[in-house]
């Protein structure tokens, strides 16, 4: 949902981290969103042992998506399943520190 929301917004945000996730079909093309969506940073954090979303579709979905945008990362956990963890939170910590720090 994270990312339907960044997407989406009229005004720009700082960047999005999304966790466990894919991106929905209803979402096409960049050219459909919003001029500043283009350069949003853009986290993309997986467990690789998730069974709901399995990792290599994720991952190759994601980065078929995301491709025309500037700042975005995939980052992947080994042995984390379809959760949240508490380095995927320090990560995702630190990249909304980098992305507030860039808007400054």
């Amino acid at each position: 949902m994270s990312f339907l929301v960044a997407l989406t917004l009229k005004q720009s945000i700082g960047g999005v981290v999304g966790f466990s996730g894919v991106i929905l079909p209803i979402l096409s093309t960049l050219e459909s969103f919003p001029d500043h969506v283009k350069t949003l940073p853009v986290l993309h954090y997986h467990g690789v042992k998730d069974a709901l979303f399995k990792i290599a579709e994720t991952e190759a979905q994601a980065k078929e998506f995301w491709a025309g945008f500037k700042g975005f990362r995939f980052e992947r956990e080994e042995g984390l399943g379809h959760r949240m963890s508490k380095r995927g939170i320090e990560y995702g910590s630190r990249f909304i520190e980098e992305c507030l720090v860039s808007c400054n």
